[in-house]
């Protein structure tokens, strides 16, 4: 577990420091009446969100997650038995939630801070055209659970919470990368940054104040780092629920 929580704070290194950073930068330039109660109102959805409440209202603000309907619980209850007949008491604690616009290339479930599955609707689409049998879906949502119950998405409601302009400024980047992904030199340019932040850092500490160097350089190096730690932890993180339920799978066969 002391693995995981450090590959954690690596991967949310960088979203983190940049959120805080944004968020100083706009409360600064607002109006003391109002920045002062946003700051407070902000601490506090933070610690809220830390200690564990809120965990509904933060999937259905922050991650557009619902929960199941009617309908939607009916087609996921012969897959939410299995997940029970595996592992008892856990779908009475656990909250399956559908999430309206899931991202791209993402898991089908999606385990979400302490008792949370964001089930994707194709997921849903596919068991009810029988095209993924309940079997299929109860591993997929078993590994999600696994994952929960062993902690490592425990403060993902806090974390996502307070990354928001993180995920903003990613989101606006993507836009502007697919947009132009298809000139040569743009990418080439991209991949070549460190040249570029060189010479900048190497100027700024000539002529300016070495924290902007420090600052700047820090920056190039994070835009390299950054990614590979997201990376990074999400491979681990999916590594552990394969395991976990290949664990719990030779458990129930022996």
């Amino acid at each position: 577990m002391h693995k995981h929580t450090g590959r954690k704070a690596l991967a949310y290194a960088t979203p983190l420091f940049v959120s805080t950073v944004i968020t100083i930068a706009v409360l600064s330039v607002t109006p003391a009446h109002i920045a002062g109660p946003l700051f407070i109102a902000g601490l506090i959805i933070g610690a809220v969100l830390l200690i564990g409440w809120g965990e509904d209202a933060a999937a259905l603000a922050l991650l557009l997650a619902r929960p199941a309907t009617r309908s939607e619980r009916a087609t996921l209850a012969p897959a939410v038995a299995l997940v029970q007949s595996r592992n008892p008491g856990r779908p009475a604690r656990l909250r399956v939630r559908v999430q309206m616009l899931p991202p791209a290339n993402c898991s089908p479930v999606m385990p979400f801070a302490r008792r949370t599955l964001l089930v994707n609707p194709v997921l849903i689409h596919a068991l009810r055209h029988g095209r993924l049998r309940p079997g299929q879906a109860a591993a997929i949502m078993t590994r999600a659970a696994l994952v929960i119950d062993g902690g490592l998405t425990r403060s993902d409601a806090f974390l996502t919470y307070w990354t928001v302009p993180w995920q903003i400024l990613a989101g606006i980047f993507e836009g502007v990368a697919s947009a132009l992904r298809g000139f040569p030199l743009v990418s080439f340019a991209w991949r070549a940054r460190f040249v570029t932040i060189g010479i900048a850092v190497i100027q700024t500490a000539h002529s300016g104040p070495l924290w902007l160097a420090a600052f700047i350089a820090t920056i190039g190096v994070l835009s390299y780092a950054a990614p590979a730690w997201i990376r990074r932890w999400d491979v681990a993180m999916s590594a552990y629920g394969n395991h976990a339920l290949a664990a719990v799978l030779s458990r129930r066969f022996r």
